[in-house]
C-alpha cells in the first residue's frame, strides 16, 4: 500500500508518495486540474495507493474526479490538521508529506482523522442553494440593523415597533423620501427579501417532497425551508450511529478534559459547519415562541433560573437535535406535548 498526500492549492497540486513503511519516494508537483490528478493516476498504476487531501474549494472537484477514476480518496476537515497550519516549516512539500504521513497512520489506526462526508448530485445543490438562502437571510438582517441604526442617529422615529412590515416601510419612504441613504437601504432590503422568497420557493419546489424534510416540517418552529436546510446539513441520518454522534459532528458536544484523574466538561467544541448551529439557535427560538406548551419550551422555562442564558441555549439546541434524530431514525411525525 501507498499513501498519497495532497496539497492543493488554486493552481497547483502537491504530492508526496510514502510507502507502507513511511518512507518517501516521491515529491512532484501538477497543475490542479483533471489533467494534473491523470498524472498521479498514471504514476501509481498497477500499485494499491489512497489519497488524503486537506478538504477546501481547491480540492473538492479534485477528490470527485479522483474517486470517479476509482481511487480511494479522503478529504480531512481542516480543524483536524491544525498541526500543518501552526507549523513555523510550512511548505507544500512538507505539508503533503505530512499528509501522506496522517494517512498513514490514520489507515493503521494510529491516529484519529475528522475525514469530511463530501455530499454530491441533489445533495450538494440543495446545499449550494440552502447556504446561499442563509447568506441572503443574514444579509437580509444586517440592512434591516443598518435602516434602524441610520434612522436613531438621525433621530427619524416613527410609531411602527416592527419595520420590516410593508405599511411601516411604505411609511417611511413617504415621510423620509429625500434621505437617499435610507431609501437606498430600503431597496437592499426588498432585493433581500425578494431573493430570499425566490429562494424559498425553489427549494420547496426541488426538495419539499421529500420524506424527511416533510417529517421535520412538523416539529413546530420548522417550515420547509428549515426542514430542507437541516437535511442539506445531515444528507443521511443512518451515517450517524447514535444520537451523541450526530451531536459530535455538529460541534454540539462538550468539550472534555481528562487529567488528573479529574474529568472536566466544558464549552462545546463548535467543530463542524457552523451552519447548522445558527439554524439550530432560530428553531429554537421560533419552537419557544410558537409553541410555548411544547417539551422544549417547557424544559427551557423550568431551567431560567438554574442556567445561564448562553448554557440554556446550547442545552435546548442539544435536545432539539436529539427530536431532529430520533424523527428521521423513528420515520414518524414530531408527536406534540
Amino acid at each position: 500500500m501507498y499513501y498519497v498526500g495532497h496539497d492543493g492549492h488554486k493552481d497547483i497540486s502537491v504530492f508526496c508518495i510514502t510507502s507502507a513503511s513511511g518512507n518517501v519516494k516521491e515529491t512532484f508537483e501538477v497543475p490542479a486540474t483533471p489533467k494534473g490528478m491523470d498524472v498521479l493516476i498514471e504514476k501509481m498504476k498497477g500499485k494499491k495507493f489512497k489519497v488524503l487531501a486537506e478538504a477546501s474549494t481547491y480540492t473538492i472537484d479534485l477528490h470527485d474526479y479522483l474517486v470517479s477514476k476509482g481511487v480511494e480518496s479522503y478529504l480531512a476537515h481542516p480543524h483536524a490538521l491544525k498541526l500543518i497550519t501552526d507549523s513555523c516549516r510550512k511548505t507544500d512539500r512538507n505539508d503533503s508529506k505530512t499528509l501522506a504521513s496522517y494517512l498513514r497512520l490514520w489507515d493503521k489506526h494510529e491516529l484519529d482523522i475528522s475525514i469530511s462526508f463530501v455530499v454530491d448530485g441533489d445533495n450538494r445543490s440543495l446545499r449550494e442553494l440552502c447556504r446561499l438562502r442563509e447568506s441572503i437571510s443574514e444579509m437580509k438582517g444586517s440592512t434591516m440593523q443598518q435602516i434602524k441604526s441610520h434612522m436613531r442617529i438621525n433621530g427619524q422615529y416613527v410609531e411602527f415597533e416592527d419595520l420590516k412590515t410593508i405599511k411601516a416601510r411604505k411609511h417611511i419612504r413617504e415621510h423620509f423620501c429625500e434621505d437617499l441613504c435610507l431609501m437606498m437601504l430600503l431597496d437592499m432590503y426588498v432585493v433581500f427579501e425578494d431573493k430570499g422568497k425566490i429562494l424559498d420557493a425553489e427549494i420547496e419546489r426541488r426538495f419539499g417532497d421529500r420524506r424527511e424534510v416533510q417529517l421535520l416540517a412538523t416539529i413546530p418552529g420548522i417550515g420547509i425551508t428549515t426542514a430542507a436546510q437541516l437535511m442539506s446539513m445531515i444528507v443521511d441520518v443512518s451515517r450517524f450511529p447514535t444520537a451523541d454522534k450526530m451531536r459530535s459532528y455538529f460541534g454540539m458536544a462538550p468539550t472534555v478534559r481528562d487529567s488528573g484523574g479529574s474529568l472536566k466538561h466544558g464549552h462545546i467544541t463548535r467543530r463542524g459547519d457552523p451552519m447548522m448551529r445558527k439554524i439550530l439557535s432560530r428553531v429554537v427560538a421560533q419552537l419557544i415562541k410558537n409553541a410555548p406548551g411544547d417539551n422544549l419550551a417547557v424544559y427551557r422555562e423550568s431551567h431560567r433560573s438554574a442556567m445561564r442564558p448562553g448554557m440554556l441555549m446550547v442545552a435546548c439546541m442539544n435536545r432539539l437535535l436529539d427530536i431532529i434524530y430520533a424523527v428521521l431514525v423513528r420515520g414518524t411525525p414530531y408527536i406534540h406535548m
